[in-house]
C-alpha cells in the first residue's frame, strides 16, 4: 500500500482518491466503517479538485492580462516616439530647445525601462512638458496624449498585480487542500490496515500504486511474461 506526498501531482492524487472511493464503495453496504471512510475520501477529492480547478483558472486569467501590459508598453513606446517627433517639428530643426528640455538624454531612457520604472519616466516626461507652456502653445495637447498612454499602462500594470496576487491566493488555498486530502488519504489507509490486520493483499486492494505511470502502461507491463 503506497501513500501519496506532497510531491505527488494533484492530478495523480485525484485518480488515487477517485480509484480508493470506487474500490471501497463496492464493500460499503455491509461495513459501516468503510462507508464513512468512503464519504471521507470523497469530500477531501472535490475539495482538491475544486481548489486545483480554481489555481488553473487564476493562471489562465493570467494571461489576457499580461497581454495587456505587454500592448500598453507598446503603445507607450511607439506615443513617445511619436512625441519627439513633434518636437522636432516645433522646433523646425534638429535638436532644437523643445526636443532638448523634453528629451534631454533621447528616448532611451524612457522607453527603455518596463513597467512601473517606465511609468515613472513618462510622469517625468509630463512635468517636462509644464515648462513649455508658455513657448509652445501644443504643449498641454502633446502632454496629454503621454499621460493617455501612461494611465492605460498603469490599469494595466494594477490588473497584472491584482490577478498575480490572486493566483498566489488561489495556489495557497489549493496548497491548503491538497495538506488536507494528504492527512485525509493517510487516516483512511490506516483505518482500513486496521480493519484488515495481517491481511495485506486485501489492504492493498483498496489502493492503487502512487506511480506516475498511466494504469494503460502498468497493465501492458504486468501483462508480459
Amino acid at each position: 500500500m503506497e501513500i501519496p506526498n506532497s510531491n505527488t501531482p494533484v492530478s495523480k492524487c485525484l485518480d488515487l482518491a477517485a480509484y480508493a472511493s470506487q474500490t471501497i464503495g463496492q464493500f460499503t453496504p455491509s461495513n459501516l466503517e468503510l462507508q464513512e471512510l468512503a464519504a471521507k475520501m470523497d469530500t477531501a477529492r472535490q475539495h482538491l479538485a475544486l481548489t486545483e480547478a480554481a489555481y488553473a483558472k487564476a493562471e489562465n486569467d493570467m494571461i489576457p492580462v499580461r497581454v495587456d501590459v505587454t500592448l500598453a508598453d507598446y503603445a507607450a513606446v511607439e506615443g513617445i516616439k511619436q512625441s519627439k517627433r513633434a518636437a522636432e517639428m516645433a522646433d523646425g530643426e534638429t535638436n532644437g530647445p523643445f526636443l532638448v528640455h523634453l528629451f534631454p538624454k533621447g528616448t532611451t531612457p524612457i522607453v527603455r525601462p518596463f513597467g512601473a520604472a517606465q511609468v515613472k519616466e513618462m510622469r517625468d516626461l509630463e512635468g517636462r512638458y509644464d515648462g513649455l507652456t508658455e513657448q509652445w502653445a501644443k504643449a498641454q495637447d502633446e502632454k496629454s496624449k503621454v499621460s493617455a498612454l501612461r494611465e492605460k499602462y498603469e490599469v494595466a500594470l494594477q490588473a497584472r498585480s491584482d490577478a498575480a496576487q490572486f493566483v498566489n491566493d488561489s495556489r495557497s488555498k489549493r496548497d491548503l487542500a491538497k495538506k488536507h486530502f494528504l492527512d485525509v488519504y493517510a487516516e483512511v489507509a490506516n483505518r482500513i490496515r486496521a480493519l484488515f490486520p495481517r491481511n495485506k493483499k486485501k489492504q492493498d486492494l483498496f489502493f492503487d500504486a502512487v506511480s506516475n505511470r498511466s494504469a494503460i502502461n502498468r497493465n501492458a507491463e504486468e501483462a508480459t511474461p
